[in-house]
């Protein structure tokens, strides 16, 4: 079926090439877009240099990543520490119920009466743990009561008494977080986990894995409550 010629639509010039011409009969230019103008463009020397300064600069970032991590100060290893330490670091550790591993039923906040308290949440399964607790164990020796040693409920106690008893410690007490409170609480997702708190809860510091170096300050501060300084880089 063939259609009807609309009588309000203009009549289409049967040349096309009729169309390209104005009421003035020139033909009209093509309009040059900033894209197509771009696609055009050759690449000059400054793009070249340009290019050139982009790459050099990652390249020198990335140098001075890498210089920064094998030269880096322990005061400047400390802030660094410090500052991941301190994302999504919680003020205040919960009053949780915790068992101790003679079966008595206790508080968080019941036990850590000193001023201040480390807080070291270990696993038997944990290698650096076990590199760990000992040092924690000998450091707070003048003062025992400084040094709280925490577990999940999922640690058997047998194995984790014999894994003490291996490490030398067998006359160390441990406390059992029976409903994961604390670990909730105080955002434990690595082990080991070390906190230094003050009364009633108050996080003032806390470690995520094993460092010695930051482990000793740690250890100051829990037992003298000052920040320790030193003259030079301590390798």
């Amino acid at each position: 079926m063939t259609s009807l010629p609309n009588p309000d639509r203009p009549a289409e010039p049967a040349d096309p090439a009729a169309a390209s011409q104005g009421a003035s009969g020139a033909p009209q230019q093509e309009v040059l877009t900033r894209w197509r103008a771009r696609t055009l463009r050759r690449f000059t020397g400054v793009d070249v240099a340009y290019c050139g300064t982009v790459v050099g600069l990652v390249a020198l970032a990335l140098w001075s990543g890498h210089a920064a991590a094998r030269h880096l100060s322990p005061s400047g290893a400390e802030s660094v520490s410090r500052l991941l330490d301190d994302l999504e670091l919680p003020s205040v550790l919960p009053n949780a119920p915790l068992v101790r591993d003679d079966g008595a039923n206790t508080k968080l906040w019941d036990v850590s009466t000193a001023p201040r308290t480390l807080i070291s949440f270990y696993a038997p399964w944990c290698a650096p743990c076990q590199e760990e607790l000992p040092t924690l164990v000998t450091s707070t020796s003048a003062q025992p009561e400084r040094l709280m040693v925490v577990v999940g409920p999922d640690e058997e106690a047998v194995e984790v008494r014999k894994k003490l008893d291996d490490l030398g410690l067998k006359d160390l007490r441990y406390y059992v977080d029976a409903k994961r409170e604390l670990e909730a609480g105080g955002r434990v997702t690595a082990l080991p986990t070390t906190f230094l708190i003050g009364r009633a809860g108050r996080v003032k510091e806390r470690i995520v894995g094993y460092s010695a170096f930051r482990l000793q300050m740690l250890t100051i501060k829990a037992l003298s409550g000052e920040t320790p300084s030193f003259d030079g880089d301590v390798r």
